[in-house]
């Protein structure tokens, strides 16, 4: 919250940024290497969270229940974590038990309109909103791997990422609000060599 932490090399800086526009506001998070390059490891961990947040903007369509982008994510995160070595067992199961908590804590959107976390219900009843046309929301997956956590690769270890963008439902595809700004590992990098800062 003060900010007044040095940034060094090795360490992964998530700038998580809102501004507004003729009053609507925007909500975006990247993860920068301070360095300049992300470390195997983190580039590892950035590649899962950006492959869960692709799949949970697809998911992002009209009739959809709210919940089944973030169901989405959940998934790709815990396939990743699998992958990553720091759960073992059935996917589905992993979910079920919710051993992804320690890792990713948070739901995976909100609605953005007039306010960062603008209001509107997520459910009637026990019964999650469909998404409609017009509708805004955020995409935001993250996995973050405290220094004190047990049970993980050690190489994993103060590893956070988190990357969103904001969206707007349509009649087709979801529309990425902030598809200008550099999001693969990649373009990342390349913006911090100094590189074009808009992705071909």
């Amino acid at each position: 919250i003060e900010n007044t932490d040095v940034c060094r090399a090795g360490d992964l800086l998530l700038v998580d940024a809102g501004c507004e526009v003729e009053g609507y506001a925007a909500d975006i998070t990247r993860t920068f290497p301070v360095s300049g390059t992300f470390t195997p490891e983190q580039r590892a961990v950035y590649d899962v969270v950006l492959a869960s947040q692709m799949a949970a903007i697809d998911a992002c369509r009209s009739g959809e229940k709210f919940v089944t982008y973030h169901d989405v994510a959940v998934r790709k995160l815990v396939e990743g974590l699998v992958d990553l070595k720091v759960l073992s067992g059935d996917v589905d199961g992993l979910i079920e038990q919710e051993a992804f908590k320690p890792y990713y804590m948070h739901r995976t959107g909100h609605w953005l309109g007039l306010d960062v976390h603008d209001v509107g219900t997520y459910k009637h009843g026990e019964t999650w909103r469909k998404l409609e046309p017009g509708m805004v929301l955020t995409v935001e997956p993250g996995l973050y791997f405290a220094e004190d956590l047990e049970g993980i690769p050690d190489a994993l270890r103060g590893i956070g990422i988190r990357i969103e963008d904001d969206i707007l439902v349509t009649d087709g595809d979801p529309d990425v609000l902030t598809a200008a700004a550099p999001k693969t590992a990649d373009e990342v990098e390349a913006v911090m060599a100094g590189g074009d800062p808009v992705p071909a």
